[in-house]
Parts: C-alpha cells; structure tokens; sequence
C-alpha cells in the first residue's frame, strides 16, 4: 500500500451518517474531509488539492475539472453519472466510478408499486373511504384497468428493466420491451414478453415503464433526454399511464403536464424529477392523477449501507493500487496501468 497520504473529500450526500465509509477507510492512510456543498467552486476554496473525490449531486463540468491539479479519481453516489462531464475527465486523465450494482430489486419493487397502485387507483380509493364515498367507484364508472388484459411498455431492459420484464409477466397480458442495445433474441421464448420497436411500444401500451440512464445528443447514438416529450406522448393510447424510475430530465415534465391535464396521461408515478427536490410551487404536486416519491426507489436499510460502502471502496482500491470496478472511462484506468 503507497504510504502516501491521499487527500479523500466528500462532497455531499443525502445522508447525514458515515460509519460506512470510516470503516473503509480506517486502515488506510488517508484524509478524509466530509463537506455539504452545492457546487464544486466551494469545493475548490476548501480542498483545491483533493486526490479523490466522493460526490452525490455536485456538478463537475470541465472549467470545475481543471482546476483541481492533484484530482485522480471522481466516485458517484449512485448509477448515473450525469452531473460529471466524463469526456472532459477522460481528457484530463481523471477516472471516474459509479455504483450501479446496488439497489436493483428495489428500484423494479418501487416501479412495480407505482405501476399497480395507479392501474388499481389505490390513492384514489383511499381518498374515497375517508371522504366516505363508499360506492362513489361505482356510480362514477371509474376507468379501472384489468392488468391481465392490459399491455405493460418498457423502455430499458438493462439490469433493472429486466427484472421488472420478470416480476411483470405474472399480472400483465403482454409485456412488450424497447431497447436498441440488446437483440431481440434475448427475449425470444420468454413468456408472454415481445422486443418491440419503440413507435410499436408507444401505441400498444396502456402502461409504460421507464428504465433508461440520461443521455443527450452527441453521447450516444440514442439519447434519451426528453425521450418522452409532447410529439411521442401524441402517439400513445389515450388514457396511458406513465411510470419513471430512471432519471428526471427523460420526461419533458412540461408536456406530460399538459397531457395529464388533458386526459391523453390518465396518471403517472414518478420517483424522479427534472428538478430535485421538486420546487414547493410545482405544478405536479397539485395533480391528483399524479403519485410522486423523493428519488427512493433504490432505499431500504440495507442499500443505503450498500452503496456508502461501495462508494468509498472505489477510492480505497485506487489507494491499494488494486482493480478498480466499475469504471465509466477504463480508457483513462487502462492508460495509468501502462
């Protein structure tokens, strides 16, 4: 192990605990500096010489990124890596780390609860019981779907689309699945499960699932940034529920807002936001066709745990001098080994 001692900062986090990453940590030979900030300008005022950095939201754009000399490694708080501008890391030979194998089973158990909770309309009959209109469902001919009838869309079927395809299959009649990176043949003789183009996904589905990263224009030949936006919500069935788990900005909010408003959206569940936390005077918080949680899909006692750990391992590994996992850019990893 380098007995050189590692300048290790932590940005921010949502948590206000960090045993996790101390244990790591402990037997190394490191300075660890825990902060709250919101921008990476502050970060720089109080450790313009961190070696490593552990971060949740800042931003690091490539201005932020130069100014940081000794900066060798960058590990994100979670999957997505959005707030980092890798290609400016890459070029500046900056590792950066995310922590997507943690959370899985929980993020499909959470789109799974928004989906089924909204085709029941579960917040709906709540509100009626303690309202006291009993049979109000009846007598107002509520559209409720029946799922064995109904057709599930999803978008994404990497590791958390794909088992929310599995937990799906038992309560829907057809699941049908987009996603350009993996060949149809994957899901060939998988009960009641179609790959689908995503114009055949868009119109066939009475429910859609999102569970795609945030890309935009130039990063990848698919971007996916305000993939649902006024022009392909036109072209679903009228009455479609809408359910993202993945990433904010993949909605245009300002059009599923309107198509909420206008019926085209009978509701939507969202765990994540275009903008977070969602602003106290948000339009979506006064939908009653709208069920909205603080980016938790991926919460239990367990994972929150998980994923500190997990976290801090990237840096520790660096500081060992053994493999990195998960490394968004190995192009910058495998030049260092050389």
């Amino acid at each position: 192990m380098s007995e050189r001692k590692y300048k290790v900062v932590i940005t921010d986090a949502d948590e206000d605990f960090f045993e996790p990453e101390k244990e790591v940590f402990e037997s190394l030979h490191v300075n660890l500096q825990i902060y709250d900030l919101k921008t990476a300008d502050e970060l720089y005022e109080l450790a313009p010489d961190a070696d490593i950095i552990l971060t949740t939201y800042v931003r690091f754009d490539k201005p932020a990124l130069e100014k940081f000399k000794n900066l060798k490694l960058i590990s994100r708080h979670g999957a997505g890596y959005d707030n980092i501008d890798v290609n400016a890391a890459t070029e500046l030979g900056i590792i950066v780390c995310n922590i997507p194998e943690y959370g899985r089973d929980q993020v499909a158990d959470h789109a799974m609860t928004l989906l089924l909770s909204l085709i029941r309309r579960i917040k709906d009959a709540d509100k009626l019981v303690r309202s006291g209109g009993w049979f109000d469902y009846v007598r107002d001919r509520w559209n409720v779907k029946c799922m064995q009838e109904s057709t599930l869309g999803v978008i994404g079927a990497g590791k958390i689309g794909s088992k929310v395809i599995k937990k799906a299959q038992p309560f829907f009649e057809r699941v049908l699945v987009y996603d350009p990176f993996i060949p149809e043949r994957v899901f060939r003789g998988m009960d009641k499960v179609e790959a689908v183009d995503f114009e055949t996904l868009l119109k066939e589905s009475d429910a859609i699932t999102l569970h795609v990263p945030l890309t935009r224009e130039g990063e990848s030949e698919y971007p996916t940034y305000h993939m649902i936006n006024e022009e392909t919500i036109a072209k679903m069935k009228d009455g479609v529920i809408i359910v993202n788990t993945s990433r904010g900005p993949v909605i245009d909010e300002r059009a599923l807002i309107k198509a909420l408003e206008s019926g085209k959206v009978a509701a939507a569940g969202l765990d994540v936001h275009e903008t977070e936390p969602l602003p106290e005077d948000h339009p979506l918080k006064k939908m009653e066709n709208v069920i909205l949680t603080p980016h938790m899909a991926w919460y239990t006692n367990y994972s929150v745990y998980d994923i500190k750990r997990q976290w801090a391992e990237n840096a520790a590994r660096y500081i060992r001098g053994e493999p990195l996992k998960n490394v968004v850019n190995p192009e910058v990893f495998d030049k260092l080994k050389k």
